[in-house]
């Protein structure tokens, strides 16, 4: 699913703002993380929101979009945001060798069985007027989806998000750039960040060091009793697994060796 993009949160995980419309009014979400966590997308406030129209009609003969975009058709990775963000932003993305796109704002149906598999997508990108509230990403509306060449279909197919494929060991770790995943390792400790409140976390996966930032308040709340044992970290590896690793937010870290952390 990157040129692809570093999150320390940027994403997709992130936990990134959607359009307001039907979730205004949600309940607000956690304070926006210290500089070297992760961070959300940049918006542009508008009056009216509206989400990016990605169901559009196949029409494989068009030449071009419905302002004259160039059609194209270019092969990638597909997967899915497996936690909603801010303003319920759960995003559909697209990763080639030389850019990522969002394709969705919710994990629509029709992507569903694409979830971590290799694609071969038709569309045009989309150009989002500035009155119109957005994420900072890329938009791709696709007219035509399909398996890449070469590549197998879930059996099960899919129909919701993927649970985050438990990780345990260093190989592990090393594959599985730009995935979701849940880390399983020691709870080693934290370095306290002199400038902020914030704390830098770090939990030994099989010898690789995986660390995150996370408030001291709720470290030291939910986190500190469980040094040196294990836990179970749900969250999204960057480009690069052994330096880059967006977690999700929460209160209280998930004792042992816990599949449905992710869920909690």
């Amino acid at each position: 699913m990157s040129a692809r993009t570093h999150i320390l949160l940027t994403c997709a995980l992130s936990f990134a703002c959607a359009p307001s419309g039907d979730n205004a009014g949600a309940e607000a979400q956690p304070p926006t993380p210290a500089p070297g966590g992760p961070t959300a997308p940049t918006f542009t406030k508008a009056p009216d929101v509206k989400a990016p129209e990605v169901n559009a009609p196949d029409v494989k003969s068009a030449e071009t979009g419905p302002e004259g975009e160039e059609i194209f058709t270019v092969e990638g990775e597909l997967d899915i945001d497996r936690v909603a963000g801010g303003k319920e932003f759960q995003g559909v993305w697209f990763e080639t060798d030389s850019a990522r796109y969002v394709l969705s704002y919710r994990p629509a149906d029709r992507f569903l069985p694409f979830q971590e598999k290799r694609v071969t997508v038709t569309g045009y990108v989309e150009h989002i007027p500035p009155n119109v509230q957005s994420i900072g990403a890329t938009h791709f509306v696709v007219r035509d989806i399909a398996l890449a060449p070469g590549e197998t279909p879930h059996d099960p197919v899919p129909t919701a998000p993927l649970t985050p494929r438990m990780v345990r060991t260093a190989a592990e770790v090393m594959a599985s750039a730009n995935r979701w995943v849940q880390i399983v390792g020691t709870l080693t400790g934290s370095t306290p960040d002199a400038s902020s409140d914030w704390v830098e976390v770090t939990v030994d996966v099989d010898g690789v060091a995986v660390t995150f930032t996370l408030s001291e308040h709720y470290y030291q709340k939910g986190w500190a009793a469980h040094e040196g044992e294990a836990i179970t970290v749900p969250g999204r590896f960057g480009d690069d697994p052994a330096s880059s690793f967006h977690h999700v937010p929460r209160d209280e870290a998930c004792p042992g060796e816990d599949p449905d952390c992710w869920t909690r």
